[in-house]
Formats: structure tokens, C-alpha cells, sequence
């Protein structure tokens, strides 16, 4: 995805760019998107050793908080055992 964005943006490049991701509930680039925020915010913390709210984070960088909640699904088992769920869509074969 990056690979993808990256050529339209050129390091030497004298214009500043605009870039959107467009993405759908339940597809991979949200779900890609969700764990670039991710990677965001850790990569916040190991640089400036402070914690970066999620809600600044994404207001940042113009993301609506929703997304998390469309991708992470929380369950319970019979036994009372939490599970998480990343990610809902299905391959078509």
C-alpha cells in the first residue's frame, strides 16, 4: 500500500500532496489502515517516550475513530473466555 502511495509523492518534489484512503467496512484496506494507525502510535511512543491518545492520533491524521470499532469484534465463549476477532472478510475462491 505504501509502495502504491509513495509514487505519487517524490522526495524531491516542490508541490505538497494530498493523499486519501478510501476504504469500505469488513475490506483489507481498512483492515491494513487499522494497523498502520497501530504502528503509528507505537512508533509514537518509542520516538517521544510519551503515550499519543488514539483520538489525537486519528484526528491527526483525519481518521474516523469508528474504523477500530468495524474491525475489532469481542466475543465470549461458553466458559466466560474473552475473544478478539481482527478482520471479517472472506476470500472468494
Amino acid at each position: 500500500m505504501a509502495q502504491y502511495y509513495f509514487r505519487f509523492i517524490r522526495y524531491n518534489s516542490k508541490k505538497e500532496k494530498e493523499i486519501h484512503f478510501v476504504t469500505y467496512a469488513d475490506s483489507i484496506e481498512q483492515n491494513i489502515l487499522a494497523l498502520l494507525m497501530s504502528k503509528q502510535k507505537l512508533n509514537e511512543f518509542v520516538k517521544e517516550g510519551k503515550e499519543v491518545s488514539r483520538s489525537d492520533m486519528f484526528q491527526e491524521f483525519g481518521i474516523d475513530e469508528n474504523i477500530l470499532k468495524q474491525i475489532i469484534e469481542k466475543s465470549y465463549d461458553e466458559e466466560g473466555n474473552l475473544h478478539l476477532r481482527w478482520g471479517k472478510q472472506t476470500i472468494a475462491a
